[in-house]
């Protein structure tokens, strides 16, 4: 398989994470769980774990 056809799924899952661990720093407190518990969940669980991070975890 050629890589250049992973490349851009590649820098997007990269620049997903990178998006995910910026906006939990940036936001240290979260709901329902400790803060380095959804940066681990988010990069873990990829992309479920950062959309459910998104959409009820973040303090708004």
């Amino acid at each position: 398989m050629n890589i250049y056809i992973l490349l851009p799924l590649i820098l997007l899952l990269l620049s997903y994470i990178l998006f995910l661990i910026l906006d939990i720093l940036s936001h240290k407190e979260t709901k329902f769980l400790p803060w380095w518990l959804w940066i681990i969940i988010s990069c873990v669980s990829l992309p479920f774990g950062g959309i459910i991070y998104l959409l009820v975890g973040r303090e708004r």
